[in-house]
């Protein structure tokens, strides 16, 4: 298993697994209650629509695979880019989809015919993980190249550029009164940072950092409480 999510209602959890499937699970009964395959190489990424009723996958194949979790076959196959699809998000109207991949670019697609609306092009290394704030107007992206950058998605233009990680950032994520988000990495961190309101050529910093003992952290989130949980292998 290479990835998990939680649906919005807190009632299914998918995982993303190295043989090319994807699981949705109960958490009222702790079974699983669906397996979905289309994929042909190893899935790295899933995330739930806002509505729970859709979801999609990412993978070696090149491909996003949109489901629907009352169906076990997919409803629409979104072939990404070149190269491995890595991350996945909705849009809070779950009219798209946003794909990041190896190719260090992330696409937001329409899921109405798969089209790419808009193509956000500023990272050096693979795209690891995203994040859309509330409104649907700023995308949060990280990668292995050690840097966030946030982005105006209507204008698909960076706002600005944070630095600070000194591995591959895991995670990122928008607090739910959208001043400041988190983020996570290889280098054993938690950090906070503020968000930009207008384009800013400099790089910025982080204005709180909390690291681990010995333990990288592959997801930080803020809850509906602005709380953060951290997920992480225990290494001793």
């Amino acid at each position: 298993v290479v990835a998990l999510k939680f649906s919005t209602t807190g009632k299914f959890l998918l995982s993303a697994s190295a043989d090319c499937s994807v699981r949705l699970w109960s958490l009222e009964v702790f079974e699983c209650v669906g397996v979905y395959r289309a994929h042909v190489f190893p899935v790295w990424a899933v995330d739930f629509a806002p509505n729970d009723f859709y979801f999609a996958s990412g993978g070696a194949d090149k491909q996003c695979v949109v489901w629907s979790t009352r169906s076990g076959a997919p409803e629409r196959l979104i072939l990404s880019s070149l190269s491995d699809v890595t991350a996945v998000k909705f849009h809070p109207n779950s009219s798209y989809v946003f794909t990041g991949s190896c190719d260090y670019k992330v696409r937001m697609h329409s899921l109405d015919d798969g089209a790419v609306v808009r193509t956000f092009v500023g990272h050096s290394d693979s795209i690891t993980c995203m994040d859309v704030s509330c409104d649907g107007k700023l995308l949060l992206t990280g990668s292995r190249d050690k840097r966030i950058i946030l982005w105006d998605i209507e204008k698909a233009q960076s706002i600005g550029t944070y630095h600070g990680h000194e591995g591959a950032v895991y995670s990122v994520s928008f607090s739910y009164f959208g001043s400041i988000f988190c983020s996570s990495g290889a280098d054993n961190s938690v950090r906070l940072w503020e968000k930009q309101s207008t384009p800013n050529k400099e790089p910025m910093h982080s204005v709180a950092t909390y690291y681990t003992k010995n333990t990288p952290i592959v997801q930080a989130k803020f809850g509906y409480r602005n709380i953060i949980s951290c997920v992480g292998p225990f290494t001793g």
